[in-house]
């Protein structure tokens, strides 16, 4: 589950995740999973899972195995006046807590238990509206 933070102007339009691949200097990037067209208001705000097909409508690249301990989320979004622009963050699955986390709670890529709108208030945006 990725909560992503989005100023109220924007909209999420697609989502992928990639690694980096290393071969001695020279380094690529693969892409582990995508997919374009959010098909619900909550997934547009920033909230969608990884490989799950009721998040997108279109499936560009499926997820066809366990995410790796690290990766990189990049986010499409959108605005109202129909600016493009894209954002991401690294993950770091070994901060995860060992249990569950509750409703309404999120992880930071430090570790650190945070709420959606703590999520939100990282983003300075224009405008509110």
């Amino acid at each position: 589950m990725i909560a992503y933070p989005i100023c109220p102007a924007y909209k999420v339009s697609g989502a992928d995740i990639t690694i980096r691949l290393q071969s001695g200097e020279k380094s690529t990037f693969k892409t582990l999973w995508s997919a374009k067209g959010a098909t619900s208001s909550e997934v547009a705000r920033g909230i969608f899972t990884v490989g799950a097909p009721d998040s997108f409508r279109e499936g560009g690249t499926p997820l066809t195995k366990a995410l790796p301990e690290g990766f990189y989320v990049g986010v499409d979004e959108i605005s109202r006046d129909g600016h493009k622009s894209a954002k991401g963050d690294w993950i770091d699955q070994s901060v995860r807590p060992s249990s569950p986390l509750k409703a309404g709670e999120y992880l930071t890529s430090h570790g650190k238990i945070v709420s959606r709108k703590w999520v939100n208030d990282q983003l300075k945006c224009e405008n509110a509206s």
